[in-house]
């Protein structure tokens, strides 16, 4: 089978490039590609999603089972993680 041909970048479109899917690759093979070639934090986990699609894809799956086509624009975005701050939290710690 052919490859096909996608487009892969961060969340905030600073880094980008076009990539060549085969059959057997996972969605975990690119996110961990592109965060080797971009050299972006590896204590973060990340997310690809499928900007025409409007998902976010398992990374256990390759991209033509899940249906990707050609020309697709695959976004690498960070999973931050949240926490709530309390006001008496903080006074406590300051004594």
């Amino acid at each position: 089978m052919t490859q096909v041909k996608c487009y892969v970048r961060t969340a905030d479109k600073t880094k980008k490039a076009e990539i060549g899917i085969s059959p057997e690759v996972t969605v975990s093979d690119i996110v961990e590609t592109c965060i080797q070639k971009w050299s972006l934090p590896s204590d973060v986990s990340y997310n690809l999603v499928a900007i025409n699609k409007n998902m976010v894809l398992n990374p256990n799956q390759n991209l033509i089972d899940i249906g990707i086509e050609e020309g697709e624009i695959l976004e690498l975005q960070p999973i931050l993680e949240a926490g709530i701050f309390y006001e008496s939290d903080h006074k406590k710690k300051r004594k």
